[in-house]
């Protein structure tokens, strides 16, 4: 949406408990910093993958535990990620 200029000239950047923008930014932060939080829930994955994988020749059960936690808690935020556009666009 911020390559095709289609971000309102003022985003939320920070909220609180509540839901409601503390913080106010321009497009191009807003855009960027939802790009960090996807870049955080990569590498989140990623590691948990391996932590998995290697756990796995050990002990097959408790190794879903370490991929399915991290991406049930990646959905979350991928949730709250999608809410925030859709709210404030």
């Amino acid at each position: 949406m911020y390559l095709y200029d289609k971000l309102p000239a003022m985003m939320p950047l920070n909220f609180n408990s509540q839901f409601v923008a503390v913080k106010l930014g321009t497009g191009k932060q807003f855009a960027f910093k939802q790009a960090f939080y996807g870049v955080l829930n990569m590498a989140v994955l990623f590691c948990m993958y391996y932590a998995a994988y290697f756990c796995a020749k050990y002990d097959s059960k408790s190794a879903y535990k370490f991929i399915y936690v991290p991406l049930i808690i990646s959905i979350a935020f991928l949730v709250m990620q999608i809410r925030v556009l859709v709210t404030f666009r």
